[in-house]
């Protein structure tokens, strides 16, 4: 945790459900999305396996964490 928490892991029998904050709107299949108002929105993934920890993901955490110690890029 930073300034805010921005993502959390809660553990499933045969996977991990993967949540993160953005400021901004994303269009993924592979997300679930919930938009909490303003310019907020919490992204879950299902992660099965270390590939599905690729660049994207991985690039959409460290977004989240930006918006975590609250240095998120303006819009």
């Amino acid at each position: 945790m930073v300034r805010a928490r921005f993502a959390g892991v809660q553990f499933r029998k045969d996977h991990v459900v993967l949540a993160f904050w953005l400021k901004r709107p994303i269009r993924s299949s592979r997300l679930k999305h919930e938009y909490l108002g303003q310019s907020d929105h919490v992204y879950e993934i299902r992660i099965r396996s270390a590939r599905d920890l690729d660049d994207q993901v991985r690039g959409w955490l460290c977004e989240a964490y930006l918006v975590g110690r609250q240095e998120w890029p303006a819009a």
